[in-house]
């Protein structure tokens, strides 16, 4: 099975840098490493409205290539860890680097964890990083997919209710499938609001056809004033904050792909049960590790019934 195209693109402040080495070793031999993540500040305008995201950045390198000579993008994370500002580290913006990562991909990070529940949330996954001027910087966190549509829907809450995204507008959900390196698929949530994409993507995307999408990256925080009422007396009124990871769909071919380049039902079934295989393997793990990555909120569900593709 083909490895579909998943590329984002990435242009903005450095805001945070969490990168340390380590190693493991193999056939005898210690391989040294680097990983960790970046946070990226990009300032962009989402369906028309200026959105600030943080976009965190995963990175992992080795130190060598397979055949012994040195890494390029070993040293280009070490380049951010030991020369670059954040604007943590700056004490502000204006003493932070930009930069530009060309490449980044959209994976899913899932697991276990110790009371049994399923953890499911995207991440952006790159390897290189370039320091760009300012004065060149385009604020900009998009992505180009193919992906095979497993279903869709507006989003509605446990009570039937919609659930509506920080413009009032009412969200509907594709759950895409996208294939990857040797076979390895991930099950994707994406997001829309734009009524002219909603409308296309109801009526040129059926279940099951293979697609090409394009959108941005809104990775934010929302906070939200919780009211409680009383019996008697004043209302207590709490705020919390939520961290939201949408993918949204700003656009994309209305014509599902065809021929060679498009997924057949047989080839996502197997690659879901495989996928299936792998998260009973982690969840019958869990019980007796401690998991390594953090938790994030579990994604909403869409209304309509998806088409049967194995999961």
């Amino acid at each position: 099975m083909r490895q579909a195209e998943n590329n984002v693109h990435i242009e903005g402040i450095l805001s945070q840098i969490e990168l340390e080495n380590g190693s493991y070793i193999k056939d005898g031999r210690t391989i040294e490493t680097v990983r960790g993540r970046i946070y990226v500040r990009v300032d962009q305008a989402i369906n028309g409205k200026p959105v600030t995201s943080e976009i965190p950045v995963e990175l992992f390198s080795s130190k060598l290539t397979k055949g012994g000579s040195p890494n390029p993008s070993y040293e280009s994370i070490m380049k951010i860890k030991n020369d670059m500002k954040s604007i943590a580290s700056a004490g502000g913006i204006e003493g932070a680097d930009c930069v530009r990562i060309n490449g980044a991909r959209i994976q899913m990070n899932e697991y276990f964890d110790q009371t049994q529940r399923f953890v499911s949330f995207p991440r952006i996954s790159a390897s290189f990083v370039s320091k760009i001027n300012k004065e060149v910087m385009k604020p900009d966190a998009s992505f180009t997919v193919e992906m095979v549509v497993g279903s869709q829907g507006y989003v509605e809450n446990a009570d039937g209710e919609p659930v509506l995204d920080m413009d009032g507008n009412q969200q509907y959900e594709i759950i895409g499938i996208i294939p990857g390196f040797q076979d390895r698929i991930d099950k994707v949530r994406f997001v829309c609001s734009n009524e002219n994409v909603i409308a296309s993507v109801r009526d040129y995307w059926e279940d099951g056809a293979t697609v090409k999408a394009s959108g941005r990256l809104n990775f934010t925080s929302v906070t939200e004033t919780v009211t409680s009422e009383q019996g008697f007396g004043e209302n207590i009124e709490r705020s919390r904050t939520k961290s939201v990871r949408d993918i949204v769909i700003t656009g994309g071919l209305p014509t599902p792909l065809e021929g060679e380049l498009a997924y057949t039902a047989e080839e996502i079934q197997e690659a879901m049960a495989a996928r299936q295989a792998r998260l009973e393997q982690l969840k019958a793990k869990s019980a007796t590790s401690t998991p390594k990555t953090r938790p994030a909120p579990a994604p909403a569900t869409g209304a309509r019934k998806p088409i049967d593709l194995g999961f």
